[in-house]
């Protein structure tokens, strides 16, 4: 194999990965992403939202990354935000569980490493309830675009 077969071949992978981690994250996104807005240090959404047991996939334009959000069998919320823990790549989710297209990091449905190069889990935000049925989720002043 010469050199140019070499390189043309080489682009056409990456060309095929970058393209298939696209398409992966619009499939399973698109009908579960969220448009909303900051309130302070915080992102407010209705619980009634998340009652079926998925990932509702929360967007804001200032927020940074991606924030999933879900009810657990224990009627308590999880919140993580998406974005490795290896190198800061936002991170899709896949069905029931998390993908890093730029290393291949995977992570399950709670946030914890399947498989690396990640060494720690997924960020757990903190979530509250009100008494008006909306959650809170906590944010760190790093999270949100200046």
């Amino acid at each position: 194999m010469n050199r140019r077969n070499f390189l043309q071949q080489s682009c056409s992978i990456c060309i095929t990965t970058l393209m298939s981690s696209w398409l992966i994250e619009a499939c399973s996104v698109s009908n579960k992403l969220m448009q909303t807005q900051l309130h302070g240090q915080e992102v407010e959404l209705n619980a009634n939202l998340l009652q079926d047991g998925h990932f509702q996939i929360i967007e804001a334009s200032t927020l940074r990354y991606r924030i999933a959000v879900k009810q657990e069998q224990n009627g308590q919320y999880l919140a993580l935000l998406l974005m490795c823990t290896h190198a800061r790549n936002p991170v899709t989710l896949t069905g029931n569980s998390f993908y890093c297209p730029l290393h291949g990091s995977r992570f399950d449905d709670q946030g914890n490493v399947v498989q690396g190069p990640a060494q720690k889990p997924l960020i757990h935000l903190p979530v509250n309830v009100d008494e008006q049925g909306k959650l809170h989720i906590q944010l760190l002043p790093w999270m949100i675009e200046s």
